[in-house]
């Protein structure tokens, strides 16, 4: 038999802080996909956000790793993206910027 969970985890200020996709087969457990997310203290924005890529629980997993930046009125103006193998050695970076909410990819 094939179980499907979806667990979210939140914070003391009901932010999201993690959310995981997770399948039970038998014995096993297969995690699909986990998203942590961090959050900047002064404005309660998304700071960073960590995906795990599926895995058995337990084993070692590639990752990626977001990184956001926002400007004075809160807007999204530049996003750090790196993917790591289950060595943690990077893999691939990029890097987004918006400006006037025109997505511009470098």
């Amino acid at each position: 038999t094939k179980e499907l969970e979806f667990e979210n985890t939140y914070d003391s200020q009901n932010q999201l802080i993690k959310k995981q996709f997770i399948a039970n087969f038998g014995n096993t457990s297969w995690l699909d996909n986990e998203t942590e997310y961090t959050y900047d203290d002064d404005q309660k924005l998304v700071y960073s956000k960590t995906i795990r890529y599926a895995h058995y629980k337990g084993e070692k997993d590639s990752y990626s790793e977001a990184k956001y930046y926002y400007d004075e009125f809160n807007r999204l103006i530049k996003q750090e993206a790196t993917s790591f193998d289950s060595n943690g050695k990077t893999t691939d970076k990029y890097v987004s910027e918006y400006k006037d909410f025109i997505n511009k990819e470098n």
